[in-house]
């Protein structure tokens, strides 16, 4: 689990589940989702790459949500 400032002993966290297919930058996207404490659906992101700018701030974003 990661650990925040305001992360209390019995949190449950929320999770962020990355795959890139099978791992070939030139066909497979990057895809996220973002599961709650109780294991539902929240968000979810497709990118192709995380060198370009956009992708890589919309990943930040992500993970800061």
């Amino acid at each position: 689990m990661y650990v925040t400032p305001t992360t209390q002993p019995g949190d449950t966290p929320s999770v962020l589940a990355i795959s890139w297919g099978k791992g070939d930058p030139q066909k497979d996207a990057i895809t996220m989702v973002i599961l709650d404490e109780v294991g539902q659906f929240r968000e979810q992101a497709k990118v192709d790459d995380l060198v370009d700018d956009e992708p890589k701030d919309q990943f930040k974003d992500l993970i800061q949500r």
